[in-house]
């Protein structure tokens, strides 16, 4: 009964080593993965991938099957049936080379996650690039995927034909380097929560060169703005947010008139922007800031315009150690909402340095602000306001005709100390 026993339990376990070794020679000759099945390890080329099958390719990363693949590495073939599921490591996507688009290359990425530790490049290559707009593009972890140039903008040019550029929706993010888009009506357009980053990038001959609306997020360094007849350098509304570094802003055939409306930076209906190190020439109002928008401006400087700057109800403009020159109007007007002077220069401004009116209030702080070189100085009416330390005034037509509420001709800056 024991010898029995025994054999039965050899019998057994040599039973379940040829079940152990058909199993596995089982799953090397499999034909195919089912779909959705997380393949480990790697991309094994002799193996049919069902469609929605996901599996890590050369690179490290997970890819998606589109539809059945076989022999097909995601990383290495071009426009094949795979989408990216899952980065954690760097990768580049050529165009034209690996895709033969941009649209492409962001459809391939569409839907992916991006791990912080990866960054999505999709490579421009230099030359001339004739798209067709708008152009959808962007991602949900758009602070990790880049649109990339070159060194030079100038040398990666992106035509679309007078029409508009890139739209960026409903939160989505892009990271945009290194290159010239050229076109006619919005170059960009940030709408809806979205969030885009430009470096070193020339927009040339947009009526809107960038549009930041709804929310939305615009931070912008070394960006050019040229344009012949554009109505909008940059543009802002509805509570949208901007930050411009080192840019210039700047309309080729300057605004001969009042009537013709365009402005180079404008802060709208509880949209705010902070410009650093910038200059803005050429336009109608170079800095505006208008119905509840708020405006900051270091080092910046507003010259050649009609008016330098120009603040419209219930918006306000601080102005940090920038400059206000050679402008055809006025230095800064003020209209209904507040401007903050803090050590500035307003030089050369053909009929005023500035005016406040409408109940008005300009604030000088930190060093006297230099106002030189106008018909007029300072001017007030219809309750317009000056405040703070007086200002540097010399060198004008006449410094001053500044009447606040409460003062005289004998004593017009009765509320600056």
């Amino acid at each position: 009964m024991r010898a029995f026993s025994t054999g039965q339990s050899h019998v057994r376990a040599r039973l379940g080593l040829l079940a152990a070794a058909v199993t596995a020679a089982a799953v090397l000759v499999a034909p195919a993965v089912p779909a959705a099945a997380a393949v480990p390890g790697g991309y094994a080329p002799d193996l049919e991938y069902g469609r929605g099958s996901l599996v890590v390719g050369s690179d490290g990363n997970v890819y998606r099957a589109l539809d059945v693949v076989k022999g097909r590495d995601p990383v290495a073939v071009k426009d094949a049936a795979w989408q990216l599921a899952d980065a954690a490591f760097d990768m580049t996507l050529d165009v034209p080379g690996r895709f033969d688009s941009i649209e492409k290359a962001f459809a391939f990425i569409a839907g992916a996650k991006i791990s912080d530790t990866a960054t999505v490049t999709v490579q421009l290559a230099k030359g001339t690039h004739t798209l067709k707009g708008p152009l959808p593009i962007g991602h949900s972890h758009g602070r990790r995927v880049v649109l990339k140039g070159g060194k030079d903008p100038a040398e990666t040019i992106l035509r679309f034909d007078r029409g508009d550029g890139f739209v960026l929706d409903d939160g989505l993010c892009i990271r945009i380097e290194g290159m010239t888009m050229e076109g006619g009506q919005t170059g960009i357009t940030i709408d809806h929560g979205a969030y885009a980053v430009l470096s070193s990038v020339i927009l040339r001959d947009f009526r809107v060169s960038v549009l930041a609306e709804n929310g939305s997020t615009l931070i912008a360094d070394r960006m050019s703005v040229e344009t012949e007849d554009g109505d909008w350098g940059v543009k802002l509304t509805s509570t949208s947010r901007g930050q411009l570094t080192n840019c210039l802003i700047t309309r080729t055939n300057p605004s001969k008139s009042v009537k013709e409306k365009t402005f180079g930076v404008d802060a709208e209906t509880g949209a705010s922007v902070a410009c650093r190190d910038c200059e803005v020439s050429g336009w109608m109002t170079g800095m505006h800031a208008g119905r509840s928008g708020s405006m900051e401006m270091w080092g910046t400087k507003a010259t050649g315009n009609i008016y330098g700057a120009g603040v419209y109800l219930a918006a306000s403009i601080s102005a940090f150690d920038s400059s206000f020159d050679n402008n055809v109007e006025r230095g800064m007007q003020v209209h209904g909402g507040v401007a903050m002077f803090v050590n500035c220069q307003v030089r050369g401004n053909r009929k005023m340095g500035i005016s406040s009116s409408n109940n008005a209030v300009v604030d000088f702080m930190g060093q006297p602000t230099v106002v030189t070189g106008s018909e007029l100085g300072l001017h007030s009416f219809r309750g317009g306001r000056f405040h703070g330390v007086s200002p540097q005034l010399k060198g004008n037509g006449k410094n001053q005709d500044v009447f606040p509420v409460g003062s005289t001709e004998e004593d017009p800056f009765l509320l600056i100390r």
